[in-house]
Order: C-alpha cells, then sequence, then structure tokens
C-alpha cells in the first residue's frame, strides 16, 4: 500500500521529495475528517469537531514522515465510521464501505486484523451490533475484506516468498 501511495504521490506532482512526503499530511486530513465523522455520528457535531482536531494535533499527525502507518490510520477511521454506521443503519453500503476499508488497510498494516477482532468483541456484547451482521451484511463485508486483500496474497505466491 505504501508504494501505491508514493507512486500516486510522485503521479500529482512529481518525483521530488517534498512531493511524496505530502501524501502524509493528505491522508492524515482524510482520517481526522472520518474522526470528525465518527463522533457526530456517535455524539454530535461538537464532538465530531474536537476529536479532529484532537487527532490532527496529535504530535507525529500530518507530519511528512510516509510511513505504513499512515494508511493504516486512515483505513481505520473509515473502517471505525463504516461499523459505527452499520449498527446505526444495517445498510449494506456501509457492510460494502467496511469490507473495501478493512481489506485495504490490510494491504497497508497487517495491524488491521485488530478492527476485526474489536468487532467481534462488540458484537459480543451488543445486540444491535450482532443485529447490524445479520442479513448476509458480515458475509458481504467479510468478502470484500478478502478480495481486497488477495493482490498482496496473489504476489506473494507468484514471487515465491512463502505464506
Amino acid at each position: 500500500m505504501i508504494a501505491w501511495v508514493i507512486r500516486a504521490a510522485s503521479a500529482v506532482c512529481g518525483d521530488g521529495e517534498v512531493c511524496i512526503r505530502a501524501s502524509s499530511p493528505v491522508l492524515c486530513t482524510l482520517a481526522s475528517l472520518m474522526i470528525y465523522l465518527s463522533g457526530r455520528a456517535l455524539f454530535d457535531t461538537r464532538v465530531g469537531f474536537w476529536s479532529a482536531i484532537v487527532f490532527a494535533t496529535v504530535p507525529g499527525v500530518s507530519s511528512l514522515l510516509i510511513t505504513t502507518d499512515v494508511p493504516l490510520i486512515l483505513f481505520w477511521t473509515i473502517a471505525l465510521y463504516a461499523w459505527i454506521m452499520l449498527v446505526k443503519r444495517q445498510s449494506m453500503g456501509f457492510a460494502i464501505l467496511l469490507g473495501v476499508a478493512v481489506g485495504l488497510g490490510l494491504l497497508a498494516k497487517q495491524a488491521m486484523i485488530y478492527v476485526v477482532l474489536c468487532i467481534g468483541c462488540h458484537a459480543a456484547v451488543s445486540r444491535e451490533a450482532r443485529q447490524a451482521l445479520k442479513g448476509g451484511r458480515a458475509i458481504v463485508a467479510a468478502l470484500l475484506e478478502l478480495r481486497s486483500w488477495c493482490p498482496l496474497k496473489q504476489s506473494r505466491f507468484k514471487l515465491d516468498v512463502g505464506f
């Protein structure tokens, strides 16, 4: 995923160091927007606003370091928002967004699997969360997650690198 981010950044503004590193603040800003939307969905606009501000002002966020954590945080926040909205609205669209976000997050860093564990823990204690996974929504999200993650597995098999 980090290679794709660097390639996209260099395609937009060139191969210079500044152009490549500029993708980090852009992705962090998008993550901050997703935190705003999550806070607004859970509580209200004021909570969403201050949550986004606190996230944006944490040291290291929006820095010019382009690491695997930057796309991971973006996809994690997208998955969080998708999960919140899936529990609230039980819409197949949010199940699709959740599956794609988790799959792309797994391409960024395999620590994204913790989102799935968090969803499982929430479903274990919440009837609304279990309800959100019914109606084929869990299957759709899981299949999209696996499909999004497949390019990584296919490339490893083609390169004969293992697992």
